[in-house]
């Protein structure tokens, strides 16, 4: 017997997944969204090398990503742009390290 959010018997969000998100499943959606973004900028946005370090298969990965809204599109300008952006952060990097050396 299963009872619903309210005590009553019916079905329940365990039967339906996603039929009504509660607060634990928009707050696991926002973490793993933040987890996933983040793995993608240490790894430039290789969704090869990303898979590999998240342990899933490059496919899930992609699956993941378009089910947040990440990827190409999540990286909110062209890729272009956004490779400029790379490159000016590893430069910055690249400074700081060797400032911390001297």
């Amino acid at each position: 017997m299963l009872l619903s959010d309210s005590g009553r018997e019916g079905s329940s969000a365990l039967e339906e997944p996603g039929s009504r998100p509660g607060p634990l499943r928009k707050q696991v959606d926002q973490f793993e969204s933040r987890l996933l973004r983040e793995a993608l900028e240490r790894n430039d946005w290789n969704q090869t090398r990303t898979a590999a370090e998240l342990r899933l298969s490059r496919q899930g990965l992609i699956k993941k990503l378009q089910r947040y809204g990440l990827g190409k599109a999540g990286r909110r300008s062209s890729g272009r742009l956004t490779q400029r952006l790379i490159m000016r952060r590893r430069r910055e990097r690249d400074g700081l390290s060797r400032a911390i050396e001297t």
